[in-house]
């Protein structure tokens, strides 16, 4: 099987998973915004928290995805459960501390990105409903990685599809009190959430459990600890888990930065950043697919052959990103009607909507180098340092400074947030073309 067919195999069902969920996170939205820009601002603001948590879950399993594709190449099975085992740990031992943490001060929380009451009560409630996804996703996406990386793509992606179903569902349910049920507004919203997080979960070993996944055979094996794997694993994972950390760190402060300028400013970036998310999401499953396939490729040694569908990969993910910027922007005018949004509120949504489709080609190339290519081959440091200088000495004193001391519009201060990937871009290409990035971490680990 060639690259291009394998990236097929891999890539469509993932996009498609990404499409669907990313398109019920805007139904999601539109739902919520019929309840005014309060409710738009309270759940944007509200689920900042768990979007770091996501990220930086995402990192760590990023970092030990590195590993589980390479195993799968060189055929080291009991590697890949040992590592999903440590991954999951790891996670855990992240989430736990952030649930007590919701559920001890939410308004404090909401505290750090507004000063608006409203918008941190409504929050408030809204963290207090979702906070069992903390725990939750500390297992789903490690398993989810971990089946990617074998290649059992249908399992994750099945299951998601019936928990993206089951959510719109229970949302528009929950949300506005159908079929005998109570109106809770937002906090219904996170509760679907929950609800439907767990029963993708439940899905997902189920699905496991008819194939007869590999990764369910031997289970003794999750227990029985690899020093040297671990170790390795830990050293890899943790520069992935603070570039996560760090980068939806500094996407939290853009939010908080948004969030001060008012509540109209912060409807609007909330509204922009969830249709532009249909997008990005659907394109960055091409991203988790080079990574799986350059990751096997390594795992068996065949570095030239690495190399090159790195390459191939890396221009087809940039077209995508080229024809997504460009529907994004023709599509900026009649998208911004679908909120209810007007004057001011309105104008700021195509404005910013036109600036992230712009911007876009340049964003899928940075994500396609840094999730998938350097971290297939291990060159985790390199794209956490470039990532975390990018953003938090470029972009996120020049959107301070543009929104809270120079009191510019959003839209302006949304293009200063822009410059990390222009730096990012220069440095990720100089490093990519060196081949630096190209190694083997597993061919002399025996499990």
């Amino acid at each position: 099987m060639n690259i291009r067919q394998k990236l097929i195999k891999l890539a469509l069902p993932m996009s498609l998973e990404g499409f669907l969920s990313a398109s019920a996170d805007f139904v999601d939205t539109l739902m919520v915004s019929s309840l005014g820009e309060v409710s738009v601002s309270a759940v944007g603001l509200g689920t900042q928290l768990f979007f770091v948590q996501a990220m930086t879950l995402y990192g760590f399993s990023g970092g030990a995805s590195t590993y589980m594709s390479q195993f799968w190449g060189s055929g080291n099975l009991p590697g890949i459960r040992k590592t999903l085992g440590t991954t999951v740990a790891c996670s855990l031992t992240i989430s736990i501390p952030l649930f007590l943490l919701v559920i001890l001060m939410p308004a404090r929380i909401l505290g750090i990105f507004t000063n608006v009451d409203e918008v941190i009560t409504a929050g408030a409630f809204y963290m207090l409903y979702r906070s069992p996804c903390l725990i939750i996703y500390s297992i789903r996406l490690p398993v989810i990685m971990a089946l990617k990386s074998i290649q059992q793509v249908r399992i994750p992606v099945g299951a998601n599809i019936a928990a993206i179903m089951l959510n719109v569902s229970l949302n528009y349910i929950l949300i506005f009190g159908k079929l005998g049920a109570p109106q809770m507004g937002i906090s219904g919203a996170a509760l679907a959430t929950t609800v439907s997080l767990t029963a993708e979960l439940v899905l997902l070993f189920a699905g496991m459990i008819i194939v007869k996944s590999p990764l369910l055979q031997d289970a003794g094996s999750y227990f029985r600890l690899n020093k040297e794997l671990t170790g390795r694993l830990i050293k890899n994972s943790v520069p992935t888990t603070i570039n996560e950390m760090m980068w939806s760190g500094g996407m939290s402060a853009y939010n908080a930065a948004y969030g001060r300028i008012g509540v109209i400013a912060s409807a609007a970036v909330q509204a922009a950043d969830i249709v532009t998310h249909i997008f990005t999401k659907t394109i960055y499953s091409v991203g988790d697919a080079s990574l799986i396939i350059v990751g096997e490729q390594l795992g068996r040694n065949e570095k030239d052959m690495a190399w090159k569908a790195a390459g191939k990969l890396l221009k087809i993910n940039t077209l995508l990103g080229v024809i997504g910027g460009g529907i994004l922007m023709a599509g900026a005018y009649p998208l911004s009607g679908i909120f209810g949004f007007a004057g001011e509120s309105s104008a700021y949504l195509i404005a910013l909507l036109c600036i992230y489709g712009l911007f876009m080609p340049l964003k899928v190339y940075n994500i396609s180098i840094i999730t998938g290519i350097l971290r297939a081959g291990g060159d985790v440091k390199y794209a956490m340092a470039t990532e975390v200088s990018a953003i938090w000495c470029v972009s996120v004193p020049l959107v301070f400074i543009s929104a809270l001391v120079l009191r510019f519009p959003v839209y302006i201060v949304a293009l200063f947030a822009e410059t990390e990937d222009i730096v990012k871009a220069v440095v990720l290409t100089r490093r990519f073309l060196s081949k630096k990035w190209i190694n083997n971490k597993v061919k002399d680990i025996v499990c």
